[in-house]
This record gives C-alpha cells, structure tokens and sequence, in this order.
C-alpha cells in the first residue's frame, strides 16, 4: 500500500482507498496500461520527487535537523 505522503494521487501514483477492493485495484492498473502516456508522466513524476524528496542526503539532512532540535529541548 502507497503512503498518502509519498504518492501525489494522479501525479506521481494511484492511490487506493483501504482495504483495497479488487475491483478497484484492476481498474487503477488497467487504467495505466491502457494509458501509456499517463504511466509515463507518473513514472517521470515519481523519479523527479523521489531523487528531490527522498535522496540519501535529504534524508541525512532531516535527520540532523530533527536530531540538533531534540538536543535544544
């Protein structure tokens, strides 16, 4: 399952309601196969905020931010 925070519904993914009823799990991935400018877009999307968003040293970076905030507290 995506977590809301990491799929941009129609940008970067497809996000589902929970639990995730098989016809709608069919019609999101057929919606993609039969779309592939759609799945392109998406997949471009989803490469650009993961490389921007969620890189090592993003990653690293909030870390050290979040672990000088509990220090100060």
């Amino acid at each position: 399952f995506a977590i809301p925070e990491l799929v941009e519904h129609g940008s970067t993914g497809i996000l589902l309601d929970s639990p995730v009823s098989p016809p709608h799990l069919e019609a999101a991935i057929a919606s993609l196969i039969g779309d592939t400018a759609l799945y392109r877009v998406m997949r471009r999307n989803a490469r650009a905020l993961a490389l921007s968003a969620h890189s090592w040293d993003r990653v690293g970076a909030t870390m050290c931010d979040r672990i000088e905030e509990r220090l100060r507290t």
